[in-house]
């Protein structure tokens, strides 16, 4: 069986429906929140080693919520990196 290519793996992707079901809760939650940063945009190290400084490093921080007993993802945000996961949720 051919493996399929990333091309048509894209094309089937945009026309794919997912719904994901949510676990119905009888009570409260303990929910667990943490982040972490991503380097999104800068020149690479070899190009800042080789001509010196470059541009200050660009970053994102991603926000999970979860629920801390099933291991369940309840939310996730990608804000700049000075937000805190206080003020996200």
């Amino acid at each position: 069986m051919p493996i399929p290519d990333h091309t048509r793996l894209s094309r089937r992707a945009q026309t794919l429906t997912v719904q994901i079901p949510r676990r119905q809760r009888a009570g409260p939650i303990h929910v667990g929140v943490d982040s972490t940063g991503l380097k999104i945009d800068g020149e690479g190290e070899w190009k800042v080693r080789r001509h010196g400084a470059g541009k200050r490093r660009t970053w994102r921080k991603v926000h999970l919520a979860f629920d801390a007993e099933v291991k369940e993802a309840l939310a996730v945000e990608v804000t700049p990196e000075a937000w805190t996961d206080g003020e996200v949720f």
